[in-house]
């Protein structure tokens, strides 16, 4: 099920965010670029929320868990992780 969908100006994507997974769309051809799934380590955690950054280069995902993970969005690498408390 999609959640949300998004252009990404600085590659010039399509992002499109499920619940467990992260899909980059080529603008010129429609090519699936990067697909990031398993963002989170509990297997049962699911995106709650999807955010760009203003320079489109790093996102916020949250999990239904309450998990914050801070993501690179071209590779898909964590730069940081947040926890609740």
């Amino acid at each position: 099920m999609v959640k949300y969908v998004t252009l990404n100006k600085y590659y010039m994507m399509v992002v499109v965010v499920t619940t467990r997974e992260v899909r980059m769309y080529r603008l010129k051809d429609g090519f699936m670029q990067n697909l990031h799934s398993n963002i989170f380590d509990d297997p049962s955690a699911d995106i709650l929320i999807f955010r760009q950054t203003k320079n489109h280069r790093q996102c916020y995902v949250l999990s239904n868990k309450g998990e914050v993970k801070v993501l690179n969005v071209s590779s898909g690498v964590a730069i940081k992780t947040l926890m609740p408390q």
